[in-house]
Protein backbone atom coordinates (compact mmCIF):
# COMPACT_ATOMS: atom_id res chain seq x y z
CA UNK A 1 0.00 0.00 0.00
CA UNK A 2 0.69 3.42 -0.79
CA UNK A 3 1.31 5.96 2.03
CA UNK A 4 2.33 9.79 2.16
CA UNK A 5 5.45 9.90 4.31
CA UNK A 6 6.34 13.84 4.03
CA UNK A 7 7.34 13.76 7.52
CA UNK A 8 10.86 12.10 6.50
CA UNK A 9 11.42 14.97 3.94
CA UNK A 10 11.00 17.45 6.73
CA UNK A 11 13.80 16.01 8.51
CA UNK A 12 15.91 15.44 5.61
CA UNK A 13 15.55 19.17 5.01
CA UNK A 14 16.20 19.99 8.44
CA UNK A 15 12.73 21.69 9.10
CA UNK A 16 11.72 21.62 12.41
CA UNK A 17 8.66 23.85 12.34
CA UNK A 18 6.85 21.97 9.17
CA UNK A 19 3.74 24.05 9.88
CA UNK A 20 5.51 27.65 9.59
CA UNK A 21 7.82 26.39 6.38
CA UNK A 22 4.20 24.91 4.78
CA UNK A 23 2.66 29.00 5.80
CA UNK A 24 5.66 30.41 4.49
CA UNK A 25 5.36 28.98 1.01
CA UNK A 26 2.16 29.85 0.15
CA UNK A 27 0.14 26.79 1.84
CA UNK A 28 -2.87 27.66 3.92
CA UNK A 29 -2.91 26.97 7.68
CA UNK A 30 -5.55 24.25 7.39
CA UNK A 31 -3.50 22.53 4.28
CA UNK A 32 -0.18 23.09 6.53
CA UNK A 33 -2.30 21.37 9.88
CA UNK A 34 -3.05 18.20 7.55
CA UNK A 35 0.03 17.91 6.05
CA UNK A 36 1.41 18.05 9.98
CA UNK A 37 -0.84 15.98 11.05
CA UNK A 38 -0.58 13.20 8.64
CA UNK A 39 -4.34 13.02 7.90
CA UNK A 40 -3.82 13.19 3.92
CA UNK A 41 -4.76 10.36 2.46
CA UNK A 42 -4.99 11.77 -1.13
CA UNK A 43 -3.56 15.04 -2.30
CA UNK A 44 -4.43 16.93 -5.32
CA UNK A 45 -1.44 16.72 -7.89
CA UNK A 46 -1.56 20.72 -8.04
CA UNK A 47 -0.44 20.89 -4.53
CA UNK A 48 1.50 17.57 -4.61
CA UNK A 49 3.40 19.76 -7.43
CA UNK A 50 4.29 22.88 -4.71
CA UNK A 51 4.76 20.67 -1.81
CA UNK A 52 7.76 19.04 -4.22
CA UNK A 53 8.76 22.48 -5.60
CA UNK A 54 8.87 23.53 -1.92
CA UNK A 55 10.94 20.94 -0.45
CA UNK A 56 13.25 20.76 -4.01
CA UNK A 57 12.06 16.57 -4.63
CA UNK A 58 10.30 14.09 -6.29
CA UNK A 59 6.32 12.54 -5.16
CA UNK A 60 8.54 9.25 -4.86
CA UNK A 61 10.74 11.23 -1.90
CA UNK A 62 6.84 11.82 -0.05
CA UNK A 63 5.38 8.43 -1.01
CA UNK A 64 6.37 5.02 0.43
CA UNK A 65 5.27 1.55 -0.07
CA UNK A 66 4.44 -1.04 2.86
CA UNK A 67 3.42 -4.30 0.84
CA UNK A 68 0.10 -5.06 2.33
CA UNK A 69 0.70 -9.09 2.05
CA UNK A 70 4.16 -10.71 2.28
CA UNK A 71 3.60 -12.57 -1.33
CA UNK A 72 2.94 -8.50 -2.54
CA UNK A 73 6.64 -8.26 -1.35
CA UNK A 74 8.66 -8.94 -4.75
CA UNK A 75 12.20 -8.62 -4.32
CA UNK A 76 12.57 -7.16 -8.18
CA UNK A 77 9.36 -5.34 -8.28
CA UNK A 78 9.81 -1.43 -8.92
CA UNK A 79 7.64 -0.10 -6.06
CA UNK A 80 10.92 -1.58 -4.04
CA UNK A 81 12.45 1.67 -4.77
CA UNK A 82 9.70 3.23 -2.75
CA UNK A 83 10.22 1.09 0.66
CA UNK A 84 10.91 3.64 3.96
CA UNK A 85 14.30 4.17 4.07
CA UNK A 86 15.33 5.68 7.33
CA UNK A 87 16.34 9.23 8.07
CA UNK A 88 19.95 9.57 9.51
CA UNK A 89 20.69 12.08 12.28
CA UNK A 90 23.54 14.05 11.35
CA UNK A 91 24.07 15.05 14.84
CA UNK A 92 24.09 11.68 16.18
CA UNK A 93 26.71 10.62 13.45
CA UNK A 94 28.82 13.10 14.28
CA UNK A 95 29.19 13.73 18.31
CA UNK A 96 32.26 11.72 18.61
CA UNK A 97 34.18 14.42 16.23
CA UNK A 98 36.50 16.69 17.80
CA UNK A 99 35.63 20.73 17.18
CA UNK A 100 39.32 20.38 15.21
CA UNK A 101 37.86 17.90 12.72
CA UNK A 102 34.83 19.42 11.79
CA UNK A 103 36.96 21.36 9.33
CA UNK A 104 38.09 17.96 7.18
CA UNK A 105 34.40 16.58 7.82
CA UNK A 106 32.38 19.70 5.95
CA UNK A 107 35.31 19.26 3.06
CA UNK A 108 34.63 15.56 2.45
CA UNK A 109 31.42 16.05 2.98
CA UNK A 110 31.60 18.82 -0.07
CA UNK A 111 33.72 16.51 -2.28
CA UNK A 112 31.23 13.88 -1.70
CA UNK A 113 28.28 15.85 -2.50
CA UNK A 114 30.23 17.25 -5.37
CA UNK A 115 30.89 13.56 -6.42
CA UNK A 116 27.19 12.86 -5.94
CA UNK A 117 26.00 16.12 -8.36
CA UNK A 118 28.16 15.33 -11.30
CA UNK A 119 27.04 11.57 -11.20
CA UNK A 120 23.35 12.59 -11.37
CA UNK A 121 23.98 15.35 -14.14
Amino acid sequence: MLYFDIHRMFKLRGISKPRKFLAENGFSLSQAQRICQLSVWAMRLKVLDRLCLALKCTPNDLIIWKPSKPEHDIKDHPLQKLKAVDVLDLTSITSDISPEQIPDLVKAISEAKARIMTKND
